[in-house]
């Protein structure tokens, strides 16, 4: 499959605070934090609550995920917020090693602990007692459209599944970003090198997650999200990259798992989206009847993160299919 890809502003999301403002949601979402555990560690999250909540009643529930190396606050934070206001309880948090959750090294980006976290947040769902433990359905934004994916083709209580804008790269497109077999093998190499360092002194090695023009750090193009203080670069949001994530981050295979996925499915996208073909390759894998896919193709990929219009559109796309399908 041959892609063309502009490397500009690939990675896009959303700080919670500014799209309070930007959506005029702000005070009109009930929201508590929350804890739970993930294989022994104490994950930190936003549970949001729907309008007019009433403890005495049970709801449909939503796990909400962003993109690579971000917080609870950011993109994942809004569309959970924006759920909200259409019946559902939903849950945005950090995952291990990111924000206010435990784990070490930190800012490890790995695609295997994500899904399991996932799993385990839907287990702290059902020990809440308002929200309906068969109608639990997840949406992951970007990157995490692969680590929903995989949670939902393996654990059975997740009864539905949206994606928006799918990251879903595999280790020969991932060659097409990072300067081909060449560029991918060196970051392999440094991820195995810095793991190794890890093991034996317990030093974390590092490099920026965005700084523009350095070829060392995650994202190494402008990306004025990453730089404003007034979009993404907001205090949980550390902007540092472990350099053992690479090689998980380079040999994912993000489309895998779409073969195994069964339940109704909507995925959101655009033609202008970042690897298109993936996310329609992954749809035509799903096997379920009740699948839709929603182009909107006069979008750009970054625009589905902190775009009022898009947002509103993605979230009344995923609301319709969450209340018929859970």
């Amino acid at each position: 499959m041959k892609t063309k890809i502009t490397l500009i502003a690939l990675f896009i999301v959303v700080a919670f605070a500014k799209a309070q403002n930007n959506l005029n949601i702000k005070n009109t979402i009930e929201m508590k934090t929350v804890n739970f555990n993930s294989e022994g560690l104490n994950l930190v999250g936003n549970l949001y609550l729907p309008t007019n909540f009433d403890d005495t009643k049970t709801y449909p529930a939503i796990i909400v995920d962003g993109s690579w190396t971000t917080v609870k606050e950011q993109m994942q934070g809004l569309y959970a917020a924006q759920l909200t206001k259409n019946g559902f309880i939903t849950l945005a948090f950090d995952h291990r090693y990111f924000g206010e959750s435990e784990g070490q090294p930190r800012e490890f980006e790995n695609h295997a602990d994500k899904v399991e976290d996932i799993k385990n947040a839907v287990t702290y769902l059902q020990t809440i007692p308002y929200v309906d433990n068969e109608r639990i359905g997840g949406v992951g934004v970007c990157a995490s459209g692969a680590y929903m994916m995989q949670a939902t083709a393996e654990d059975k209580r997740i009864k539905a599944l949206g994606t928006v804008v799918a990251w879903l790269m595999t280790p020969e497109t991932a060659k097409l970003f990072y300067g081909g077999d060449e560029g991918t093998n060196a970051r392999i190499q440094k991820a195995q090198n810095a793991k190794k360092d890890f093991a034996t002194t317990g030093d974390i090695a590092y490099v920026p997650a965005y700084e523009p023009e350095n070829m060392e750090a995650a994202m190494f193009f402008p990306v004025e999200y990453y730089a404003l203080e007034s979009r993404g670069a907001i205090a949980p949001w550390t902007n540092n990259f472990a350099v053992m994530s690479w090689e998980p981050w380079l040999t994912y295979d993000g489309i895998a798992s779409s073969n195994d996925v069964t339940v109704p499915t909507i995925m959101i996208g655009s033609e202008k989206q970042f690897l298109p073909d993936g996310a329609k390759t992954a749809f035509e894998n799903i096997r379920n009847d009740k699948k839709r896919a929603v182009w909107m193709d006069e979008y750009q990929h970054d625009q589905f993160y902190d775009n009022e219009e898009v947002i509103e559109k993605s979230v009344t796309e995923l609301a319709r299919h969450f209340r018929a399908n859970l």
